[in-house]
């Protein structure tokens, strides 16, 4: 057993604390359950090791202790808060907080972000100690603010909340991996205050500053689109980057590089050993032999490139990617001192391990998957490619031009293996799959080869000579200016990038288990006959869903919690469906189509929506809508008629429908949809001649009939639209409700809710009810009519289940 181990002692080290993190996130005992339990085991551990202390003891005893040290360190990481954590101190409102910076500022282009470490907060005109990182957006910033700096800060606090549907993005739980559990808003700086200074990390300090000037300088020195790539590029500043390129290089599956990871760290460690071993060769020949006897000047050259590899580390974040890169090459360089053999499998598992020991919980994030499972197999096609069963290369070179093929099969062969290896992921998390992905990628990274080197040469030279680091820089400039066009005209592809539904977790494991046999399959048969199961078992797992898709008798409304937008979904006996809006774009830039809904329709494997209806002809419902529709086949597109707005959203909207071939009707009161029998859905308003000035009441109030069961969507339904719909009032009578989310609109009159006679109001507000959402005087008139109120804010998404007799009531939250 030893001598299995010992060939790469760190792999097995890793395997094994890798069960004590599973065990911890399959049962996650107590914190204080699991210090008691490796006490126990610790007890046991020393008594076997006394009765019995041999090897096999040794081992069991060793591997306990690791086991319990992964569930023990998971446990304090994602559990343990002191006593005085500021999120144990406060209920949503606003507060003045006391402390200091960790980060510099994140500028995005509506705002910034400041991370501080909490130290004080005022309660009751009083204040009083506390700790823990706290997230702060701050609107209209003009002040100042730098890594370090000790601030005062008037600010509304609230705990991170979810949009709670399902395929939803756990921004609660992505908070608190980075240590945040309190996010917050200050809307001026006149709320902001700089207090006297503290005693900071000098090291931490000098970097930033240094990075702060490198990315004034290329500020300075190049256009704004290509300033922006290459701040992400060299510095890690991915809001620097535009959305529209930023998709671009999504589209054509390049977003990579723009994440700082191996590619970037490798360069910039062999551009300063190559740096270091040119000084050094100007020293006197045998200078460092004589002086120490052995290390020659190559290493001296590899010891002093750590140095600035721990400083670009720090530089540009330190996120996981760059972390385990400088892990590994770090491990490389100090085996090259020590004369060992490089075992580059052992090399990644300790890479994995100090990462995984430091922040147990990076396991669960994309950045860490991705790193370790792109290089794992990119390390096991290079094994593959360099040797074979006799130990003889498989591309044996005959000459330059046998050399050159030789390098372009090994490029080809890798590149393809990290696409591949990245695909997984990239569909399970993002639901993209770029196709030409292992074009663009053979064809950009030569770009990058260049790129990166000219980008750290002029930004070296700015503070040496500007006239030269200008130079640089524009003949830089023409090689991103290339990169650009390339991704831009590549990106431009309808088959550039198709969008997936999330595949299941044993659909991902039984991907990659196929992807690891393939190469093995090359030399040994029994993993060819692995490849062929796993190749039927994948082709069951995408034929099942199709067959096993929902076609019962029943209806299914669910009510999607987008915030203050609405968004229902629609299941029809059989198997159809259709969209009733698609949220509201917010005003802040986040788009509720492409970041709630669309993932929600993933998460439910729907590839095409039979009926798409906008309800409103507001911006921000035409924008939330229009990416929907980017996303997903729509068979028929429902609407009001639509005023040409001043923006360009509604060009945009029709472009897309142009682009799509998606039929659209303009639909107004009297219009009706026979989806099958005994399923219609009706338009009761507004006539196609309305022309209110006020945009609410001409919202479409639609209802859904199935035999005895009846749904009324209102919209932002006015005043005026109602005593509309009072005329007729045998149109309006519904058992589910869906009210308006506007206050000041009056959640409907007494006459209206008496026409309706609904049993179950729903309504879409914030979690974080504010001026003009809803307030307890308006839902104590619902309390009158005896109609219960459910509120996508509390139950999360509301599903209402009906054979078109009876209904049933489900809350997303409850599931969950």
């Amino acid at each position: 057993m030893w001598n299995i181990i010992g060939r790469r002692p760190i792999v097995y080290l890793l395997l094994v604390y890798l069960t004590g993190i599973a065990a911890a996130m399959l049962f996650s005992p107590p914190l204080s359950a699991c210090i008691l339990i490796s006490l126990f085991f610790i007890a046991i551990s020393l008594i076997a090791f006394y009765l019995n202390p041999k090897r096999p003891t040794l081992f069991i005893i060793l591997f306990t202790g690791i086991i319990l040290a992964g569930l023990l360190n998971y446990q304090y990481s994602a559990k343990y808060l002191p006593k005085n954590h500021i999120s144990k101190n406060f209920k949503d409102g606003t507060y003045k907080l006391a402390g200091r910076l960790i980060k510099p500022p994140i500028k995005f282009t509506h705002k910034s972000v400041i991370i501080i470490q909490a130290e004080r907060i005022k309660k009751s005109r009083r204040w009083i100690k506390t700790s823990g990182k706290v997230r702060l957006s701050l609107y209209k910033q003009n002040i100042q603010l730098n890594y370090g700096d000790s601030i005062s800060v008037k600010a509304g606090l609230r705990l991170p909340k979810n949009f709670n549907n399902p395929g939803g993005f756990d921004y609660k739980t992505y908070l608190k991996r980075q240590g945040i559990r309190v996010i917050g808003t200050v809307y001026s700086d006149k709320y902001i205050k700089k207090l006297a200074p503290v005693k900071v990390n000098l090291l931490f300090l000098s970097i930033y500053k240094l990075k702060k000037r490198l990315s004034a300088f290329i500020g300075r020195t190049y256009p704004d689109k290509s300033a922006g790539f290459l701040k992400a590029l060299l510095l890690g500043e991915r809001t620097a980057v535009s959305p529209y390129i930023k998709d671009e290089f999504t589209r054509v599956g390049l977003a990579h590089l723009l994440a700082i990871s191996g590619l970037h760290v490798g360069f910039v460690s062999f551009i300063f050993f190559s740096f270091f071993s040119f000084l050094l060769r100007l020293l006197p020949n045998g200078l460092f032999e004589y002086i120490t006897g052995f290390i020659k000047p190559s290493k001296i050259a590899a010891i002093f490139t750590i140095f600035p590899l721990i400083i670009y580390t720090i530089l540009v974040g330190a996120r996981t990617a760059t972390m385990r890169a400088a892990i590994m090459i770090t491990a490389y360089i100090l085996s090259l001192l020590a004369d060992r053999q490089r075992d580059w499998y052992n090399t990644l598992a300790l890479a994995a391990l100090l990462i995984l020991i430091y922040r147990p919980v990076s396991i669960l994030e994309i950045d860490f998957q991705l790193s370790f499972i792109t290089v794992f197999f990119i390390i096991y096609a290079v094994y593959f490619i360099s040797s074979s069963k006799d130990k003889k290369p498989i591309l044996a070179p005959l000459g330059h031009w046998d050399k050159l093929k030789k390098w372009l099969t090994g490029y080809i062969f890798i590149s393809l293996t990290a696409w591949l290896s990245a695909c997984g992921l990239i569909v399970y998390y993002f639901n993209r799959l770029s196709w030409v992905g292992i074009i663009a990628n053979l064809i950009a990274l030569p770009l990058v080869w260049l790129i990166i080197p000219l980008g750290l040469l002029s930004g070296g030279l700015s503070f040496v000579n500007l006239s030269c680091a200008k130079l640089i820089s524009q003949l830089n400039l023409i090689f991103i200016k290339l990169l650009l066009n390339l991704v831009h005209n590549m990106a431009g592809f309808s088959f550039a990038a198709i969008r997936m539904p999330s595949p299941s977790i044993f659909q991902l494991i039984i991907y990659y288990a196929l992807l690891y046999f393939l190469f093995k399959a090359w030399r040994k048969n029994w993993a060819r006959w692995a490849v062929l199961g796993l190749s039927i078992v994948s082709i069951g797992c995408y034929i099942y869903p199709s067959f096993n898709s929902v076609k019962d008798n029943f209806l299914r409304v669910i009510f999607l919690d987008a915030g203050r937008g609405d968004c229902v979904f629609i299941e029809f006996p059989g198997g159809k469906n259709m969209l009733i809006d698609a949220g509201s774009f917010y005003k802040d830039g986040f788009d509720i189509g492409e970041r709630i809904v669309s993932p929600f329709l993933w998460s439910k494997g729907i590839k095409r929506l039979d009926w798409a209806v906008l309800s409103r002809d507001k911006t921000n419902y035409i924008r939330s809508l229009n990416s929907v529709i980017k996303n997903f086949i729509v068979g028929r597109l429902l609407y009001i008629p639509l005023k040409k707005h001043k923006s360009d959203t509604y060009s945009l909207f029709k472009r897309e429908l142009k682009s799509s071939n998606i039929s659209e009707d303009i639909i107004g009161a009297g219009d009706s949809l026979v989806v099958q029998p005994g399923i219609t859905l009706s338009v009761i308003y507004p006539p196609l001649a309305n022309k209110s000035r006020i945009k609410n009441d001409n919202s479409l109030v639609l209802k859904l009939s199935y035999d005895k069961v009846s749904f009324l969507f209102c919209g932002n339904l006015g005043k005026r639209a109602e005593k509309y719909l009072l005329k007729k009032p045998a149109l309006l009578s519904s058992a589910i409700l869906r009210i308006t989310h506007d206050k000041k609109l009056n959640f409907n009159t007494s006459s209206f809710l008496k026409a309706v006679k609904p049993e179950i109001a729903v309504l879409s507000i914030p979690d974080r009810p504010h001026s003009g959402f809803l307030n307890a005087d308006i839902l104590k008139k619902y309390e009158k009519k005896q109609v219960k109120i459910l509120q996508t804010n509390l139950q999360g998404a509301i599903t209402v289940k009906t054979d078109g007799k009876v209904y049933c009531i489900e809350h997303f939250k409850d599931v969950t």
